[in-house]
């Protein structure tokens, strides 16, 4: 719970910047003594890359972002475009199996009171268990923030990938449905 603190600190701390600044794996393969059978993998579909983005990849995971935002790297990785505020974050924490059942009681139990301690409003919160084409399993949060008067909505990434629980937040101050479901669609384990 300490570490789930520390990573929403560190969402809340990224998010009043803003305010301020804007007032995947290979096929087992066993073959019996006598007989050999033929391997069926299933294709694991690769998201293009839209024009004007480029990839982030940190070894563990990536996704594309778009090419013209700034990038700021550290423990926190912040990709920020400048006209608008909008952003991403990149976070880790040791892996964490509540992510993997969370749902919306959990999150309004102990997500949304986090938040609200660090003075956001948050509303229309959805939480849910998804896997994007790639084969990811992601736990996707989205919700509301009101933060010294500016709204935003912010979706939540959360996969676990090897020893790790990342979570790759895209906040939108200005509206941006491509943005949110390119890193959806593109997110994934690099091997």
């Amino acid at each position: 719970m300490k570490k789930l603190l520390c990573t929403l600190a560190v969402l809340v701390l990224l998010v009043g910047t803003l305010v301020v600044m804007s007032a995947c794996g290979g096929a087992d393969t066993t073959a019996e003594a006598t007989t050999t059978a033929p391997v069926t993998t299933v294709p694991v579909i690769e998201a293009p890359i839209p024009d004007d983005y480029t990839l982030y990849d940190n070894g563990d995971i990536s996704f594309a972002y778009p090419e013209s935002w700034a990038k700021t790297d550290g423990s926190t990785v912040l990709l920020q475009d400048a006209v608008t505020g909008n952003n991403i974050t990149v976070v880790y924490e040791a892996k964490n199996p509540i992510y993997a059942t969370l749902d919306l009681d959990a999150y309004n139990e102990s997500f949304k009171p986090a938040f609200e301690a660090m003075g956001m409003t948050i509303t229309d919160a959805a939480v849910a268990q998804t896997e994007n084409a790639s084969g990811l399993a992601i736990t996707k949060i989205s919700h509301t923030a009101t933060m010294s008067g500016v709204t935003m909505k912010q979706t939540m990434y959360i996969a676990t990938v090897g020893t790790k629980s990342y979570t790759v937040t895209v906040t939108e101050v200005k509206a941006d449905s491509t943005l949110v479901s390119t890193v959806f669609d593109t997110l994934k384990e690099v091997k």
